[in-house]
């Protein structure tokens, strides 16, 4: 069983790490920021439907969070026994 629950914990953080790297990508097409030795760029105007997609990533994020969490709390207490 534990090899079960290692798989569906790495599953659960690299679906994690996706969804949070969507969401600062969609976020930086909105949102300038200056980092340094990088270039500045011109954000994209925020819409309805920039928002909505927005949303739906944050969602996304929220959803997948909870997913890692459940399957880490599994894991852990497997662990324990």
């Amino acid at each position: 069983m534990s090899d079960e629950l290692e798989k569906a914990l790495g599953k659960a953080i690299r679906e994690y790490v996706e969804a949070l790297d969507s969401y600062h990508k969609l976020v930086a097409r909105y949102v300038s920021v200056f980092w340094e030795g990088r270039k500045s760029s011109t954000p994209e105007p925020i819409t309805e439907a920039a928002l909505k997609e927005l949303r739906e990533a944050e969602a996304k994020v929220a959803e997948t969070h909870k997913k890692w969490e459940d399957a880490l709390k599994m894991w852990q207490l497997e662990r324990q026994g």
